[in-house]
């Protein structure tokens, strides 16, 4: 038994050695998924921080060349409209070489179209030629410009869809408008420039409404509809689909049509118009990425040698099991054949002890006999006296007399039969049914066992059961030898005491209390009381078996059998029981 409690040791103190280096990779493995996020977390908002910082730059070069552009060509109305050669032509109404004027004057400041209306808003000069003699007088550059003598911006939305951003100004002879010049901005000439497949522009007036964008979709739309309208299929669609990934910052993300990109404002110092420039995380996440794989390549390499050392312990480990496994089956035989003998024993122990239980019971009874032969003898010599009286007092015709004589026979063979029916039933060997059994009329039943003895020895018995009857489980029978071996031993002690007295009180609090007491010598070793075969009664009196079975009764219902002296004079037995239910 003992060898195979020490191979389970080391059985046991392999499996935590083998459970520690998979902990081991556990931990590697958590460490790694914390890096990588913290990577992952940092290393996007680093790059975020970058894209964020270059967007804005982009933004504000874009910005400026769009208030640029417009600037350069705010002045060019007012020098057209004081050029000699044009207010003549107007006055002359000889525009044979004033298209060609404006035609150089158009590549020169670099404008998309010259326009030279009439006073009727009449095109008589263009650097397209195609537009002479297109009637501009209901629109709404001609009749805004004809309200004021300065030089005025508009921006109209053509048939095609894009916008013209055009400076009007009115000519004067004198005090007379003779006609107005329009100078066209060509502003669409950045949306080339601009177009990329990482980055999407807005240009938006102070109506939110775009008015230049690189993504076609969004010409015209007011702002806010632009952004929630579906993603194109295009550029913008193109940096959507690139942007985002695991883990992005919500604070470095712009949502549009569900997509996530950067977006960063610039105002336009110009007529309240703004900028939107929209930059894809693509570039982070790429960065980001080549990080997070050199890490996981690190990783990678690092568990592959830790498999590789754990493949060789568990091989090792394998063949130190196949070995000790027959070591094991030997071991298990052996357990067996032990478990089989320990098994027999206990069956034979427990025969042995119902014997010593009976054979103590046995002996209790040997030693009541005399009390019993005295105690039947009596009722038998009365029985004489009582039946010579009837035969006498029925020759004498007292037949009343006579029956009440029999009655009393009869009265001492009840007696008699109830004395042997007790010693009968206890003189059986005792089964192992329990049930709930009344404490007090165990008490009961083993005081009319012991009566013969009692009286025999003038013995004072002092009953305090109280009124309600105290419940246990157990078995009727072995409580009642359990109680006749307290009585009895407390008889023992009273041998030589004047004025016997054994006191029996029964209590029930959380359990139930039974204590006998006397008024004997007390005990002089309370420590070996309840062990076997130990007795201070002389040689042949007694076997030192009937405490100690009656304490293993006790305890086999769950409760404890103790012994003390009294403070006054004698001993005091104690049995605590649970209480039924």
């Amino acid at each position: 038994m003992f060898r195979y409690l020490v191979y389970l040791l080391k059985i046991l103190v392999i499996k935590i050695g083998f459970l520690v280096p998979k902990l081991i990779i556990f931990l590697i493995i958590f460490i790694f998924l914390i890096i990588v996020w913290f990577s992952n977390f940092w290393l996007t908002e680093k790059f975020t921080q970058s894209i964020r910082a270059s967007s804005e730059l982009k933004a504000a070069m874009y910005s400026n060349a769009i208030d640029g552009e417009l600037k350069k060509n705010q002045v060019v109305p007012f020098l057209v409209s004081m050029d000699p050669v044009i207010i003549r032509a107007l006055r002359s109404k000889d525009y044979e070489a004033t298209s060609e004027r404006l035609s150089s004057i158009s590549k020169e400041i670099g404008a998309s179209g010259l326009r030279l209306l009439d006073y009727k808003g009449l095109v008589v000069a263009s650097g397209d030629k195609s537009e002479v003699g297109e009637n501009l007088e209901d629109s709404t550059v001609f009749v805004s410009t004809n309200e004021t003598k300065k030089t005025i911006f508009k921006i109209n939305k053509m048939d095609n869809g894009f916008f013209q951003f055009t400076y009007s100004r009115r000519i004067f002879e004198g005090q007379d408008s003779v006609g107005a010049i329009f100078v066209d901005v060509n502003l669409l000439q950045f949306e080339q420039k601009w177009n990329s497949p990482t980055e999407a522009i807005l240009i938006i007036n102070s109506s939110d409404e775009v008015v230049m964008t690189t993504e076609n979709k969004w010409r015209g739309m007011k702002i806010d509809a632009a952004l929630h309208a579906e993603a194109p299929t295009s550029v913008l669609n193109r940096a959507f689909r690139a942007a985002g990934g695991y883990f992005e910052l919500s604070s470095s993300r712009y949502f549009v049509s569900g997509q996530a990109v950067m977006r960063t404002d610039m105002a336009i110092p110009f007529e309240g118009m703004s900028l939107s420039l929209f930059s894809s995380f693509a570039s982070v996440r790429e960065r980001v990425n080549a990080v997070i794989a050199i890490e996981i390549m690190f990783f990678s390499l690092l568990a592959t040698l830790v498999f590789y050392y754990l493949n060789r312990r568990a091989n090792s480990e394998a063949f130190y099991f196949k070995r000790e496994s027959e070591e094991l089956r030997a071991l298990n035989l052996l357990l067996n054949q032990e478990v089989l003998i320990r098994k027999k024993t206990e069956e034979n122990l427990e025969v042995a002890e119902q014997s010593l239980v009976q054979s103590q019971k046995l002996a209790v009874l040997g030693e009541m006999s005399a009390a019993v032969s005295h105690e039947l003898n009596q009722p038998l010599a009365a029985m004489k006296t009582y039946l010579a009286a009837a035969k006498l007092l029925f020759d004498r015709r007292r037949s009343g007399e006579g029956l009440a004589s029999l009655q009393r026979i009869d009265d001492l063979i009840e007696r008699m039969s109830v004395i042997t029916k007790q010693l009968k039933s206890h003189a059986t060997k005792m089964g192992d049914l329990v049930d709930k059994v009344g404490l007090k009329e165990v008490i009961a039943n083993s005081l009319l066992i012991m009566e013969p003895n009692l009286n025999l020895n003038s013995v004072e018995i002092d009953l305090a059961l109280g009124e309600p009857e105290v419940y246990v489980i157990g078995n009727r029978t072995k409580l009642e030898q359990v109680v006749i071996n307290m009585v009895q031993n407390a008889l023992d002690a009273l041998t030589g005491v004047s004025n016997p007295k054994i006191v029996i009180t029964l209590g029930a609090y959380e359990t139930a209390i039974l204590r006998v007491s006397d008024n004997g010598s007390g005990i002089k070793d309370l420590e070996k009381l309840f062990e076997p075969f130990f007795t201070t009664k002389a040689p042949g009196a007694g076997l030192g078996l009937g405490l100690a079975i009656s304490s293993s009764i006790i305890n086999n219902y769950g409760g404890r059998m103790t012994a003390r002296n009294n403070e006054e004079k004698g001993a005091i037995f104690e049995v605590f029981l649970p209480l039924a239910g």
